[in-house]
């Protein structure tokens, strides 16, 4: 590769411990490379692996490129909704459930369609949901993209 910012993307993600790669070019200034990390989990990385990442690409990096390697933002995402369960669902594990089929749904994506995590509620035990919110509004959302969106799920019956 030349050094664009597919290269980087690719060159940090083959780092042992990363998970994610985003390059953003020109942020800064005409020659500045931005990328983005997180670890194996999804999580922004920790500054420990954010510089060896950095001292892996330095070889690689084009002479004038300024480059910077930085854990990713964390970009909150607040889904609130009220269940109806059948009279048998035990609540904890619905909410594992749809926690889990959220998280998953959310990895890597920056389009977030609130009609979509909508029709994640429906696991077994759940007749039906009402006030249902992401981030306090009824729209989808976009993850900006030096960011990851991390979870937090407030579920009530």
């Amino acid at each position: 590769g030349d050094g664009r910012r597919q290269d980087y993307e690719r060159w940090a993600r083959n780092v042992g411990g990363v998970g994610g790669a985003v390059a953003i070019e020109k942020a800064r200034h005409d020659l500045s490379i931005d990328v983005y990390i997180t670890d194996l989990t999804g999580n922004p990385a920790g500054q420990e692996l954010a510089t060896s990442v950095r001292t892996k690409l330095e070889d690689k990096r084009r002479a004038l490129h300024d480059l910077q390697v930085l854990p990713a933002n964390v970009y909150p995402v607040t889904i609130a909704v009220k269940l109806a369960l059948r009279p048998d669902a035990e609540i904890e594990k619905v909410k594992d459930q749809i926690t889990t089929q959220i998280k998953t749904y959310l990895k890597g994506r920056s389009q977030i369609v609130y009609q979509q995590i909508g029709a994640l509620f429906f696991v077994d035990g759940v007749i039906d949901f009402t006030g249902y919110t992401l981030n306090g509004a009824e729209l989808n959302l976009t993850v900006p993209a030096d960011s990851v969106s991390t979870l937090t799920m407030a579920v009530t019956t």
